[in-house]
């Protein structure tokens, strides 16, 4: 009797592991086909936070953005060179120090962009640029 209950479970483990699995994909897939967007400069589709060096901006979801600092209207994923920041609304934790702050703001403190992972400032030419220039 054991062994039967012992199988069973095996068995009932495998099945729900593997449901797991199979609903993991599926949400990862869905999550990144809900986070496209598109460079505003060059219009190239991309994740949204995806840096475009050819164009100086980040792919984002469309839509515009008002920076109270220069009072100015920017599309979404653009640079504003006063502000040294990629112009979202949204906000989000720094991924290095958790500062709550907004998409593309740039943290001094750790030296990088929040929420794009692919761009840094180069402190030759004082402006963004693709990571892998810098490296």
């Amino acid at each position: 009797m054991n062994r039967q209950l012992t199988v069973c479970l095996a068995v009932l483990a495998l099945v729900l592991l593997v449901v797991g699995c199979q609903k993991d994909k599926t949400d990862a897939h869905n999550q990144m086909a809900e986070e496209m967007g598109a460079c505003p400069g060059c219009g190239m589709a991309a994740p949204i936070g995806t840096y475009c060096a050819k164009c100086n901006a980040v792919a984002s979801a469309g839509g515009t953005v008002h920076c109270d600092k220069c009072d100015k209207d920017f599309k979404a994923g653009q640079y504003c060179p006063k502000c040294n920041a990629f112009m979202f609304k949204e906000t989000m934790p720094c991924a290095k120090c958790g500062k709550d702050m907004k998409r593309g703001a740039w943290c001094g403190k750790c030296k990088a962009y929040s929420g794009v992972p692919n761009a840094t400032f180069d402190e030759k030419t004082g402006k963004p640029c693709s990571r892998a220039e810098i490296y």
